[in-house]
């Protein structure tokens, strides 16, 4: 387990050092709104990881046998110019299947979207249909008709308490006032 984690690390770094080698032109890359700027060397890895039926790390290990050919030779030979002819037509295919998975994902994503948007609104309405059937609620008129007596009937009974009050005070000052006189 531990040697196959290992091989896939080494493999990995020696794309990412042939994706860095390879001058990625985004003029010739499929921009899709604001990703476009964002298809550099590590997208191209994400896509190569997750390629199976496009080949897409054997091209790249092509285009490192190809460019190490080409800087071996001996310059301005028919080799060479072979060799820099087969490199361009590799770098085309190559950008041409990324353009290719890319729009093919952007399609993808496009189906599934409205899917799950689809599924997230279901799923929020139900749960706000399944709350409100198992809320009790009385009538609005009920309750506000409720609320207000309720503040009515506390302002009252507060305007009461003190209305006795004064009515004690009055009292006994009535009583004291008496005692005074009478004694």
């Amino acid at each position: 387990m531990k040697e196959k984690l290992v091989k896939q690390k080494e493999e990995l770094s020696q794309i990412r050092t042939i994706l860095q080698s390879l001058d990625i032109d985004n003029d010739e890359r499929f921009q899709w709104g604001s990703e476009g700027s964002l298809q550099d060397y590590e997208y191209d890895l994400k896509v190569v990881k997750k390629d199976v039926s496009f080949y897409l790390k054997e091209d790249l290990y092509y285009i490192n046998r190809i460019r190490q050919n080409y800087i071996s030779s001996a310059p301005d030979t028919e080799e060479q110019k072979i060799l820099e002819a087969e490199l361009s037509r590799m770098k085309k295919m190559y950008n041409y299947k990324i353009n290719y998975l890319t729009i093919m994902s952007h399609l993808k994503d496009m189906e599934d979207k409205p899917k799950i948007e689809l599924a997230k609104l279901e799923k929020r309405y139900s749960d706000q249909i399944r709350q409100l059937e198992y809320e009790r609620s009385r009538p609005i008129h009920f309750r506000q008709r409720t609320h207000e007596g309720y503040k009515r009937k506390i302002i009252r009974k507060s305007e009461r308490s003190y209305d006795q009050k004064i009515k004690k005070t009055k009292k006994t000052s009535k009583m004291r006032k008496k005692k005074q006189l009478s004694g």
